[in-house]
């Protein structure tokens, strides 16, 4: 978690329809409140300052892909 704990969201984006977290870290520390539900940070496709939380395909999941083969960056 981040070290002062504040990893509220910091909005949310209407384009996405997902809240936005002003880093990776705290876009982590919230994935990390779902236990077993493979959560992870992502960059916002549309506001780039900003990261969403989402989860793994289940092929990454299976470790049938990597995420770069999925989501075509490096894993």
């Amino acid at each position: 978690m981040p070290k002062n704990k504040n990893f509220r969201s910091v909005g949310f984006c209407v384009d996405c329809d997902k809240q936005l977290y002003l880093t990776r870290g705290a876009a982590k520390a919230v994935a990390r409140l779902f236990p077993g539900e493979h959560k992870t940070p992502y960059k916002c496709p549309v506001m780039k300052q900003y990261f969403h939380i989402g989860g793994l395909s289940r092929e990454v999941i299976a470790g049938t892909y990597s995420r770069g083969d999925i989501y075509g960056q490096a894993s």
